[in-house]
């Protein structure tokens, strides 16, 4: 269960409690089918190498902010991504450039948290 596999990261002075997706199925799954995340609760995808992954929102219930990270810094986000109306509104959300980790927050939380492109990330991970 991800849920279990809880990091804290900090992006500027905010801290935040993620759920790690570093294996296939755990980033296939996601977030989809929860009801809700917490105030300062996301999930943060690893992927093995750079690329330009593309996100769909999938079984989602809630709405995102999706972040897009290359070697520690952000790159670019999406504010507010809706969860689909139907099964047929599966939008993709790309970055602009390869990638290597994607977080995703409560929609919201870009602008509440004042989250800039160059951030950097600290990670346990790391």
């Amino acid at each position: 269960d991800g849920r279990k596999n809880k990091q804290k990261i900090v992006i500027d002075k905010f801290v935040f409690e993620v759920e790690v997706a570093d294996t296939a199925m755990k980033r296939t799954q996601g977030l989809s089918d929860r009801d809700k995340l917490g105030e300062q609760e996301g999930m943060l995808f690893i992927f093995d190498k750079p690329w330009t992954y593309g996100f769909w929102m999938y079984g989602m219930n809630f709405p995102l902010d999706i972040i897009w990270i290359k070697d520690k810094k952000i790159v670019w986000f999406e504010e507010d991504v809706p969860p689909p109306s139907h099964a047929f509104d599966l939008k993709t959300y790309s970055p602009p450039e390869a990638i290597d980790k994607v977080l995703e927050l409560n929609a919201g939380s870009v602008r509440k948290f004042e989250i800039q492109v160059g951030y950097e990330i600290i990670s346990e991970l790391d």
